[in-house]
Protein backbone atom coordinates (compact mmCIF):
# COMPACT_ATOMS: atom_id res chain seq x y z
CA UNK A 1 0.00 0.00 0.00
CA UNK A 2 1.92 3.05 -0.92
CA UNK A 3 0.69 6.88 -2.09
CA UNK A 4 1.12 8.26 -5.02
CA UNK A 5 4.50 9.76 -3.68
CA UNK A 6 6.11 7.12 -2.28
CA UNK A 7 7.80 4.01 -4.20
CA UNK A 8 6.42 0.63 -4.39
CA UNK A 9 9.54 -2.28 -3.45
CA UNK A 10 8.36 -5.79 -4.26
CA UNK A 11 10.25 -9.08 -2.91
CA UNK A 12 14.08 -8.86 -5.20
CA UNK A 13 14.35 -5.58 -6.04
CA UNK A 14 17.52 -4.48 -4.55
CA UNK A 15 17.95 -0.98 -3.21
CA UNK A 16 19.35 1.29 -0.74
CA UNK A 17 17.50 1.18 2.43
CA UNK A 18 18.49 3.64 5.73
CA UNK A 19 19.76 2.16 8.80
CA UNK A 20 20.43 4.82 11.73
CA UNK A 21 22.05 7.51 9.84
CA UNK A 22 23.43 5.96 7.10
CA UNK A 23 22.34 3.95 3.70
CA UNK A 24 22.98 0.66 2.56
CA UNK A 25 22.69 -1.97 0.17
CA UNK A 26 20.02 -4.25 0.85
CA UNK A 27 17.73 -6.63 -1.09
CA UNK A 28 13.38 -6.29 -0.54
CA UNK A 29 12.16 -10.05 1.15
CA UNK A 30 8.86 -11.05 1.57
CA UNK A 31 7.35 -12.74 5.01
CA UNK A 32 8.26 -16.09 4.32
CA UNK A 33 11.65 -15.37 3.84
CA UNK A 34 12.14 -13.94 7.72
CA UNK A 35 12.30 -16.87 10.29
CA UNK A 36 8.72 -17.72 11.73
CA UNK A 37 9.45 -17.18 15.37
CA UNK A 38 9.98 -13.39 14.29
CA UNK A 39 7.38 -12.67 11.65
CA UNK A 40 4.72 -11.05 14.08
CA UNK A 41 6.81 -8.85 15.69
CA UNK A 42 8.22 -7.59 11.93
CA UNK A 43 4.67 -7.67 10.34
CA UNK A 44 2.98 -5.91 13.11
CA UNK A 45 5.11 -2.27 11.24
CA UNK A 46 3.01 -0.66 9.24
CA UNK A 47 4.21 0.65 6.25
CA UNK A 48 7.49 -1.03 6.57
CA UNK A 49 9.59 -2.92 4.21
CA UNK A 50 11.12 -6.07 5.35
CA UNK A 51 15.21 -6.32 3.92
CA UNK A 52 18.33 -8.29 3.99
CA UNK A 53 21.21 -6.97 4.23
CA UNK A 54 24.20 -7.67 1.53
CA UNK A 55 27.11 -8.78 3.68
CA UNK A 56 25.46 -9.93 6.78
CA UNK A 57 22.61 -12.75 7.14
CA UNK A 58 20.65 -10.15 9.35
CA UNK A 59 17.38 -8.31 8.08
CA UNK A 60 15.05 -5.60 9.19
CA UNK A 61 11.45 -4.05 8.93
CA UNK A 62 12.24 -0.40 7.42
CA UNK A 63 9.80 2.50 7.15
CA UNK A 64 9.38 2.95 2.75
CA UNK A 65 10.10 6.14 3.21
CA UNK A 66 13.56 5.27 4.20
CA UNK A 67 14.36 2.95 1.00
CA UNK A 68 15.41 3.69 -2.68
CA UNK A 69 15.66 2.05 -5.42
CA UNK A 70 19.68 1.03 -6.27
CA UNK A 71 21.45 0.93 -9.82
CA UNK A 72 24.14 1.51 -11.06
CA UNK A 73 24.93 5.55 -11.58
CA UNK A 74 27.28 8.08 -10.15
CA UNK A 75 25.02 9.02 -7.44
CA UNK A 76 25.04 5.34 -6.20
CA UNK A 77 28.75 4.66 -6.49
CA UNK A 78 29.52 8.13 -4.86
CA UNK A 79 27.02 7.08 -1.82
CA UNK A 80 29.29 3.23 -1.59
CA UNK A 81 32.49 4.84 -1.64
CA UNK A 82 31.97 6.53 1.66
CA UNK A 83 33.35 2.95 3.44
CA UNK A 84 35.21 0.24 1.94
CA UNK A 85 32.83 -1.94 3.79
CA UNK A 86 29.54 -0.49 2.41
CA UNK A 87 31.58 -0.79 -1.58
CA UNK A 88 32.25 -4.02 -0.68
CA UNK A 89 27.96 -4.59 -0.03
CA UNK A 90 27.18 -2.77 -3.07
CA UNK A 91 29.44 -4.46 -5.51
CA UNK A 92 27.47 -7.72 -4.56
CA UNK A 93 24.12 -5.40 -4.58
CA UNK A 94 25.36 -4.63 -8.09
CA UNK A 95 26.30 -8.03 -9.36
CA UNK A 96 22.52 -9.17 -8.61
CA UNK A 97 21.35 -6.25 -10.09
CA UNK A 98 23.16 -7.23 -13.50
CA UNK A 99 22.02 -11.08 -13.03
CA UNK A 100 25.68 -12.51 -11.77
Amino acid sequence: MTTDDEESFTPGDVVWAKHGCFWYPAKVISPTDVPEHLRSSILRKLKQVLVKWYGEENFSSVPAHHINHLSENKVDAARAARSHNIQLRYQQAISDVRGE
